[in-house]
C-alpha cells in the first residue's frame, strides 16, 4: 500500500516504521524511538495529546529525518491546536527534501481543523507546485471554502483538481450545488461541462443541474440535460425522470407528463417516481388511472404513505364523479321533467366530466346542449338541479373543477363556438353559487 493512501500517522501494514532500527540493536542515548512513536499512538487514541506530543518530540530529536514521527508529531500538534508548532515540523520536512503527499495533507488538515481555510490553500498550492497534490490535500480544503461561501477560491482548488484528473463526480456535484445555491447558473454549467469532459458525470451531477437550470426558468436547457443523461449516459435515474415529469406540469404540459410516466419501464421505476406519475395523473383529474396504476404497483411501492394517500383519494373522487354522473344519465333518460331542468343536468354532468379530465366527452355534450341553453335560466330549476346533483361537492371543490374546465377547452377548442362559450357562462354562475354553499340550503 502506497504510503500517501493511509490515514495520518499509521504506519502502512507489512512495512515498519524506523528501518534503521533493527530489532537486536542497541538503543540509542535518550532511549528508543521506535518504543515511543507506538507509546505516543496509544496515548492519542486515549486522547492524551499532550503527553504524546512530548513522547513524539524525544522521538523527533534522535530521528529527526523519519518522516512517520514527523507526520504523527504535526497530527498531535494539530488535535492541541497548535498550529504554529505543527508548522514548524511540516516547515523541516519541506526545507530537508523529505514532504511527501502525505505531509501536504496532514498539514493541510491540521489548518482546516483549526479553521484557517487559507492557511490550508496555501499548503495546497505548495503541494501543487511540488508535483505532489492529492485528493487528501486538495479536497479537506475544497470543502472548508465551500462551507465558508468564499466559491472564488473553491473553484481556483477544483481547477487545479481538474488539471490533474483528482476531482470526483462528488467534488463537481459539490461545486455545483454550491453555485446552484448561489444563483450561478453560467458557473455551474461551467462545471458541469468541466465533469462530462472528465467524464465523471453520474446521475447525481445530471439531477443538480437539471434543478438548477429548472429553477432559473431555463426549462429548454434543463430538458436538455434530461436528454443528455438518458439518450447519451443511459442514465435510467428514477429521480431524473421525476424531475422532468415536474417540469412537464409545472410548464402547463401535464398530459406529456402522464404520458411520459406510463412509458417508463417498471424497472426503472421506484417509490420517487411513483410519487410523481401518481402527482401528474391526479392533477389531470385521471382518477381512474391513479387507482389502476396503485392496483399495479408492487407490495413495496403500496407501502409509501404519500402514494397510498393519493390513491384513497383518487378512489373517493372517482366514487362522487360516477355516481353524479349516473345520476344525471338516469334524470335525463327519464324524459319527464321540464326542459330546463335537464339542460341544466346536462351541464353538471358536463362538470363531473370535466372533474374526471374527460375534456372531449365535456366538449361534445356542450356542443349538444349550447344551442339549446337560453340567455337566463329559471332560478328553480337550477337551484333544483345542484340540490340533487351537486350535494355531494364542496363549495371549494366546484370553482377547481371549472378551472379545469376552462384550462381543458381552452387547449382543445381555442375559442370555441358561441354556443359553447353561452354553455361555459351558465356553468360559471352555476358553479359561482356552489362556491356561495347554495346547494346546503336545501
Amino acid at each position: 500500500m502506497d504510503p500517501r493512501q493511509i490515514p495520518t500517522g499509521d504506519v502502512p501494514r507489512g512495512k515498519k516504521p524506523f528501518p534503521s532500527l533493527k530489532d537486536g540493536v542497541p538503543e540509542p542515548a535518550g532511549g528508543n524511538p521506535k518504543k515511543m512513536f507506538f507509546r505516543a499512538k496509544e496515548m492519542m487514541r486515549d486522547n492524551r495529546f499532550q503527553d504524546a506530543a512530548a513522547l513524539l518530540e524525544r522521538a523527533a530529536d534522535i530521528h529527526p529525518r523519519d518522516t512517520f514521527i514527523a507526520h504523527s508529531l504535526i497530527d498531535c500538534y494539530a488535535k492541541l491546536g497548535q498550529t504554529e508548532k505543527a508548522r514548524a515540523v511540516f516547515g523541516r520536512l519541506v526545507s530537508s527534501g523529505l514532504a511527501n503527499d502525505f505531509s501536504y495533507s496532514t498539514m493541510v488538515k491540521a489548518y482546516v481543523s483549526a479553521g484557517d481555510a487559507d492557511k490550508a490553500m496555501e499548503i495546497a498550492r505548495m503541494a501543487d507546485a511540488a508535483g505532489c497534490p492529492n485528493t487528501f490535500v486538495c479536497t479537506p480544503v475544497f470543502e472548508a471554502y465551500k462551507r465558508a461561501g468564499r466559491l472564488d477560491l473553491a473553484r481556483e482548488l477544483l481547477g487545479i483538481m481538474h488539471k490533474k484528473h483528482l476531482a470526483d463526480a462528488v467534488v463537481y456535484s459539490s461545486m455545483l450545488q454550491a453555485y446552484s445555491r448561489a444563483g450561478m447558473v453560467k458557473e455551474a454549467g461551467e462545471i458541469f461541462e468541466m465533469a462530462l469532459q472528465e467524464k465523471k458525470a453520474d446521475s447525481i451531477l445530471c439531477t443538480t443541474m437539471f434543478s438548477c437550470y429548472k429553477a432559473a426558468g431555463l426549462l429548454s436547457r434543463a430538458k436538455e440535460v434530461y436528454d443528455l443523461a438518458v439518450g447519451t449516459l443511459h442514465l435510467n435515474d428514477p429521480r431524473l425522470h421525476a424531475d422532468m415529469m415536474l417540469l412537464y406540469k409545472d410548464a402547463g404540459m401535464p398530459e406529456k407528463a402522464v404520458e411520459m410516466f406510463l412509458s417508463i419501464p417498471a424497472q426503472c421505476q421506484d417509490a420517487v417516481l411513483y410519487r410523481a406519475g401518481m402527482r401528474c395523473l391526479y392533477e389531470c383529474r385521471m382518477f381512474r388511472e391513479v387507482e389502476a396504476v396503485y392496483e399495479a404497483a408492487p407490495p413495496e411501492i403500496k407501502a409509501d404513505d404519500d402514494i397510498r394517500l393519493r390513491a384513497m383519494e383518487a378512489g373517493k373522487k372517482l366514487k362522487k364523479y360516477d355516481a353524479t354522473i349516473a345520476k344525471a344519465d338516469a334524470f335525463l333518460a327519464e324524459g319527464t321533467h321540464e326542459e330546463e331542468m335537464r339542460h341544466w343536468a346536462g351541464l353538471i354532468k358536463v362538470v363531473c366530466l370535466s372533474g374526471l379530465g374527460r375534456a372531449q366527452d365535456a366538449i361534445s355534450l356542450l356542443r349538444e346542449l349550447g344551442s339549446r341553453i337560453g340567455p337566463a335560466s329559471h332560478n328553480f330549476a337550477r337551484k333544483e338541479c345542484m340540490r340533487v346533483f351537486l350535494g355531494d361537492f364542496s363549495g371549494e371543490e366546484a370553482p377547481d373543477i371549472m378551472r379545469s374546465l376552462r384550462d381543458q377547452l381552452s387547449r382543445k377548442t381555442g375559442n370555441c363556438f358561441r354556443d359553447i362559450r353561452n354553455a361555459i357562462r351558465e356553468l360559471e354562475r352555476m358553479l359561482r353559487a356552489a362556491a356561495d354553499g347554495l346547494q346546503h340550503q336545501f
